[in-house]
């Protein structure tokens, strides 16, 4: 309810959008990498190419399988035009201090989360997402 009144009230053109991407085998290894050991929702003993020629290649939207797994398009694009004012790559240190420039962030202030990847795609299922993922590719530039 409160954010029926907040987006009844704000003038979104007004307003600097602003969206993070990452590139998205990055980002769903990462993901993966997360459920798993943080055991949310995927078993301890499913191995990550498995996991992507079994269950990920069944779906078209990974989303359905778990949230983290959401396409990055569909946040920042509605019928293939940028609905945020600017776009940021995570990997890109330069757009990451030009993003806490605008926003007048100091990089003290920002959490860091750091993971270790326990296990990596193979050529296989990075074709799989690349397919799935068809969308992040083509508007992100990844």
């Amino acid at each position: 309810m409160l954010w029926k009144e907040v987006f009844n009230k704000t003038d979104f053109n007004k307003v600097y959008k602003f969206g993070i991407t990452r590139d998205p085998i990055k980002r769903f290894e990462s993901a993966y990498n997360y459920l798993k050991y943080k055991r949310k929702s995927i078993d301890i003993r499913m191995k990550i190419n498995i996991y992507i020629k079994k269950t990920v290649a069944r779906c078209n939207n990974p989303y359905k399988l778990n949230s983290h797994f959401e396409k990055q398009y569909e946040s920042y694009f509605y019928n293939d035009k940028l609905i945020v004012d600017e776009l940021f790559r995570i990997e890109e240190k330069e757009q990451i201090c030009k993003m806490y420039q605008k926003l007048n962030i100091k990089d003290d202030e920002i959490k860091k989360n750091v993971t270790s990847h326990k296990e990596i795609i193979d050529k296989k299922a990075i074709k799989i997402l690349k397919k799935i993922y068809f969308n992040d590719f083509k508007y992100l530039h990844y």
